[in-house]
């Protein structure tokens, strides 16, 4: 039978970008995809590009998570899962170029034709789930320190193992150019570098921040981004308390 469709006129109202959906008493009501904020202007309603939202990783999932008003949203941004994440370990992402980058270190056999072995190593994708790609294959164990250089367009990752040297590494966004900045002292494993647990740059300085995780002998360590000037700042001379495996550093309005 013939019914009256708001949407066929002028979208319902709708923006561009909106959809229109036929809501309670066939009237139109406008929605807007991934990664959009509805905005009502001029009595329509247009959606614009939402860039205020947290990203979520768990275990085969990375999410846009939005709170506010009361509610909380998940869905975003499309959630990214297997086959190209399993175990993401740290979360960064590249505002120029609206790409997510994660490191991820499975530690089972993904039935994928992409990764036919475990796989340790950074991926990175659009926002809306499109161009995943594979940054570093080569296997990097434990990569929980990552971070992005959005001034110089580089990465910076870590890793440690039983069987390697602890390091603290440095590529180009594409994963090219990769170089060792820090590496675990044999002579001194306590030194430096050993269990890094996370990064945090702060560019403008040319400063890194890193974290070594145990249970009663943590550290927080800075450098030069080059890897030279290596300093413990916490715990000092001065400290009167311990940390034990501090798991994530964050760099906010000139503090640490």
């Amino acid at each position: 039978p013939q019914v009256n469709n708001p949407c066929a006129r002028n979208n319902g109202g709708c923006g561009e970008k909106a959809i229109c959906l036929l809501g309670a008493n066939a009237k139109a009501d406008c929605i807007c995809p991934h990664l959009h904020v509805p905005v009502v202007e001029n009595n329509m309603t247009n959606c614009q590009l939402d860039t205020d939202f947290l990203l979520l990783s768990e275990r085969k999932k990375i999410r846009g998570l939005k709170i506010g008003g009361g509610t909380k949203t998940y869905n975003v941004m499309p959630t990214l899962t297997t086959p190209f994440v399993y175990n993401p370990l740290a979360i960064d992402y590249d505002y120029k170029e609206r790409k997510l980058y994660w490191t991820d270190d499975d530690g089972l056999h993904r039935p994928s034709d992409i990764h036919q072995h475990e796989f340790r190593g950074v991926i990175r994708a659009n926002l809306n789930g499109t161009d995943v790609e594979t940054v570093i294959d080569s296997s990097i164990p434990n990569p929980h320190g990552f971070a992005i250089d959005w001034i110089s367009r580089n990465i910076y990752f870590s890793s440690y193992s039983s069987n390697t040297l602890a390091t603290i590494s440095v590529a180009r966004l594409d994963g090219v150019h990769r170089s060792v900045i820090l590496e675990e002292s044999e002579e001194n494993p306590e030194a430096v570098i050993n269990w890094t647990t996370s990064l945090a740059l702060d560019p403008a300085k040319g400063i890194m921040f890193w974290s070594n995780g145990g249970p009663n002998n943590g550290s927080i360590w800075k450098a030069n981004m080059d890897g030279t000037g290596a300093s413990k700042i916490f715990p000092n001379e001065n400290s009167e308390v311990e940390i034990s495996n501090p798991a994530s550093l964050v760099i906010f309005d000139n503090q640490l």
